[in-house]
């Protein structure tokens, strides 16, 4: 049996298929930060994460980059697609590469007064 400690410094949970819950202080409870599918309740209150600890099925960890690697690995190897605007999004290893691109571009027009006085303006995209 593991001795639990306080989820205010070791806020995240992993399980052997480093899975990763987070620590939500406010709710008292863990979201599920790796994929999740789609429908699932990614929320876990802190009782059922405190069981799992204590029988070794969790492991807490702090908020370090080895945790935040095992999140990123989790992310890039899954593959998923979505709709959104009409459009079909998709990422993973057989996605096509670049997609970002095919967003729209926007231009975002700002001004400014210049030391003499007049406006001037310009844009980023």
């Amino acid at each position: 049996m593991q001795k639990l400690k306080k989820f205010d410094f070791f806020e995240y949970v992993v399980d052997k298929h480093n899975n990763v819950w987070k620590y939500i202080k406010s709710k008292d409870h863990f979201i599920k930060v790796t994929p999740w599918k789609d429908g699932e309740d990614r929320r876990i209150n802190r009782f059922q994460i405190e069981n799992l600890i204590n029988n070794g099925k969790l492991v807490q960890m702090k908020s370090k980059p080895h945790v935040y690697e095992i999140i990123n690995e989790k992310w890039d190897d899954d593959e998923r697609s979505w709709e959104y605007n009409g459009m079909l999004f998709e990422v993973g290893k057989n996605s096509k590469e670049n997609q970002a691109f095919d967003a729209p571009l926007h231009k975002f027009l700002y001004s400014y007064k210049a030391q003499n006085g007049k406006t001037a303006e310009y844009t980023n995209d």
